[in-house]
């Protein structure tokens, strides 16, 4: 899984396995550990560049989902911090589009809220790879 080959890369530890994803709607984030997380990648890449350019350098040169952020700052806080972390379990649906179209209705929300907390809405466009021609498509 490329987000597990970023951590290593980034943290050169191994992420712990059998969690379930850290992928969420919403999470609280204890800016001490982002804090550490960030000096620890900024120490472990060679360069003068920010520290985002380091990750980004980091990553694979190809490939869809190479990072999460939800999942590192989830694995990272597991290895260091668990007493400092909870997980609250909500029900939710990745992709709405395939299940309700886009846009939805507001019936079919209604209908879907009996089930799930959360749906995500992600709409991708591969022919239009640039952010303005994305934004434009979209909006």
């Amino acid at each position: 899984m490329p987000y597990r080959e970023s951590y290593q890369r980034l943290f050169r530890e191994e992420p712990p396995l059998g969690l379930k994803s850290f992928i969420a709607q919403h999470m609280m984030i204890k800016k001490a550990i982002a804090q550490e997380m960030l000096t620890k990648i900024d120490t472990h890449s060679p360069g003068k560049d920010p520290c985002a350019w380091k990750l980004m350098r980091s990553l694979r040169s190809k490939g869809l989902n190479l990072f999460g952020e939800y999942e590192t700052y989830g694995w990272y806080s597991s290895l260091h911090y668990p007493d400092q972390i909870s997980r609250i379990n909500f029900q939710w649906l990745r992709d709405g589009i395939s299940h309700l179209g886009y846009p939805p209705t507001s019936a079919k929300l209604v209908r879907l809220s009996a089930s799930f907390d959360y749906t995500s809405f992600v709409y991708y466009r591969a022919s239009c790879p640039s952010l303005f021609c994305r934004k434009k498509a979209i909006g």
